[in-house]
């Protein structure tokens, strides 16, 4: 049974079982993030696990929130996700060893991590439509070989603005072909740039650009 609940300084959201959130304790210590959660995040900066936004629910990510994923964990959007940053304030996902955004949160000294720990933002079968506008992707592969976006629906999504980097598999992958991809970048990622798009998806890639992928600064069709 679902309950709904406001947490002072943690979340706004409707919490589902297995949401864990940890007091902030140590200033630089941000609350965690793991389960299945929807609603709007309100903190600067969370820690997160594997992350689930369930069916029919929607979790809202405000501008300027940084995400900060553990290894191996991914968000898989069951549900719709609207990633709302701006050009000056963007959302970032990155590893939890990434002081670059955020600060030395995990307390282990100065770290620019590295590219793989962390999986994939993953939209295999969202039941709703979902925004993802001036968000920073990075640091991410699962190890190797996973891509860092990984859209395989025909529910409407649009990433609009976007940077995608330092991945350790391709930049994107794109099943879907109701998806729109407008204005972003995939860079210094180890596989292609864009994998897995249909020849049908084409028209709704829009002035993207691309550029030191090692497998290709290219779109690889299927």
């Amino acid at each position: 049974m679902f309950t709904t609940r406001t947490i002072p300084n943690f979340l706004a959201a409707t919490i589902l079982p297995f949401l864990v959130l940890t007091s902030r304790g140590a200033a630089q210590t941000p609350p965690l993030l793991v389960g299945a959660v929807s609603g709007t995040l309100n903190q600067p900066i969370y820690h997160c696990g594997a992350v689930l936004v369930p069916a029919g629910q929607t979790l809202t990510i405000p501008a300027g929130t940084i995400l900060k994923t553990g290894a191996g964990s991914s968000f898989v959007i069951a549900g719709a996700l609207q990633v709302l940053g701006t050009a000056g304030n963007p959302v970032i996902f990155t590893s939890i060893s990434d002081d670059s955004a955020g600060g030395d949160t995990n307390g282990n000294g100065p770290s620019t991590g590295s590219q793989g720990p962390w999986c994939t933002l993953d939209f295999a079968s969202p039941t709703g439509p979902s925004l993802v506008q001036h968000a920073i992707i990075r640091h991410a592969g699962c190890g190797g070989g996973v891509p860092a976006l990984h859209i395989n629906s025909s529910t409407p999504i649009v990433i609009a603005d976007c940077s995608i980097t330092d991945n350790v598999g391709p930049g994107v992958n794109l099943g879907g072909v109701t998806t729109i991809m407008r204005r972003c970048s995939i860079t210094n990622c180890a596989g292609v740039a864009i994998n897995n798009a249909s020849i049908m998806a084409l028209p709704k890639l829009l002035n993207n650009t691309a550029s030191g992928n090692a497998g290709g600064d290219i779109i690889r069709i299927t």
